[in-house]
């Protein structure tokens, strides 16, 4: 089959005998055709209705091998037929050339993405098995503890500090696996954001009772009046979550995050400020792809799979905003969220607030 460009723009099949051009894409050889009805009376109509009166054609091959054909046609005969046609010959050889090239470069494109899919995959399986394995080999160790010690004595009281780093480790594991699926569901599009208009003060301080609730208590600016984006609750808490988890996981010195939140150019502005290692500067953009993880937290044991920061990204994205890292001054990193603001302003909900907390008295405090 040939594909022809109609007067409209819009590509159009036949097969590769149709035409004067498939007679030259056929037989491998040029035609010039003075009058074009009359040379090919089967599409007699085609060629008056685009005002074909003279059709040159010259096929467009590489190495014997057959790519197309080029065709130009003229409402009149031209004057230098044999010019003509020696310049459509060396256009001909050209697109021979540049079509051949894109597909070696299409070739070498296709090749390239599938070595880093093949990388990614490597390191992907690398980090999983070492973080997965990690607190399964302590799960199961712990495990095969109690069940010697109940063999011995059943009647033994329970070791409260095995059941504790049991669930602990049990829980991590439920993390790990939870953020593979998140990822998975998020780069297949399967996650839909259910956003509406809500106070982002309220999801501060959400995540505040939470890490309040483990016995750290995180220092937050917020404002005295509401600040309403269209967002998803659940997921932007999980945002705030990871980034305040990132932050207390490499902070030095026992040093706790701080979280800003505030308004700006006609976005919310979410903030979580460290004083921890940082994130090397040619490095900042690339934390937030799949599997990534900075080359100086490699040490580090418990830094994940790389998929959290990933998932952040993509969830923010989502809410139509964007997400990025700035150095601390004095050491450490800024991740900041950055999302459109909604109009409408929602209801105070007294239920989202820690007993005995107001949001703009909690951050005067905290000051």
């Amino acid at each position: 089959m040939l594909r022809y460009v109609d007067a409209a723009g819009e590509w159009l099949e036949y097969s590769d005998d149709a035409f004067i051009a498939g007679q030259a894409f056929r037989e491998q050889r040029r035609i010039v055709a003075l009058d074009a009805s009359r040379a090919d009376p089967d599409h007699a109509d085609v060629y008056k209705s685009s005002a074909a009166t003279t059709v040159i054609a010259a096929p467009v091959t590489s190495e014997g091998r057959r790519i197309g054909v080029l065709s130009i046609y003229a409402d009149r005969a031209p004057i230098f037929v044999e010019d003509d046609l020696w310049l459509l010959e060396l256009l001909a050889d050209h697109t021979a050339v540049l079509l051949e090239s894109r597909k070696i470069a299409t070739a070498e494109s296709t090749l390239r993405a599938r070595e880093d899919s093949a990388r990614l995959k490597e390191e992907f399986l690398s980090a999983a098995a070492h973080d997965l394995r990690t607190p399964l080999t302590v799960v199961l160790g712990q495990a095969e503890l109690l069940e010697r010690r109940l063999e011995r004595n059943p009647t033994a009281p329970v070791d409260l500090a095995g059941v504790t780093r049991l669930a602990r480790e049990a829980r991590r594991l439920r993390d790990l696996v939870s953020e593979l699926l998140d990822a998975q569901r998020l780069e297949e599009g399967a996650t839909v954001m259910e956003r509406s208009p809500a106070d982002v003060r309220n999801v501060v301080e959400s995540v505040r009772r939470r890490y309040h609730d483990q016995g750290i208590d995180l220092k937050a600016t917020l404002p005295d009046e509401p600040l309403v984006g269209s967002i998803d609750v659940p997921r932007l808490e999980q945002v705030l979550d990871n980034l305040v988890e990132n932050a207390l996981k490499y902070a030095s010195d026992g040093v706790l995050p701080e979280i800003h939140l505030e308004q700006h150019d006609g976005d919310v502005r979410l903030s979580v400020v460290d004083h921890g290692m940082g994130v090397p500067e040619d490095e900042a953009a690339r934390i937030f792809e799949r599997f990534y993880r900075a080359t100086n937290v490699q040490s580090i044991t418990d830094t994940g799979i790389g998929l959290g920061l990933y998932i952040c990204r993509r969830i923010v994205e989502s809410h139509g905003g964007r997400i990025w890292v700035e150095p601390t001054p004095g050491g450490g990193s800024t991740f900041k969220v950055s999302i459109p603001a909604a109009p409408a302003v929602p209801e105070p909900d007294p239920q989202r607030a820690p007993a005995g907390w107001s949001a703009g008295a909690e951050a005067a405090a905290d000051a």
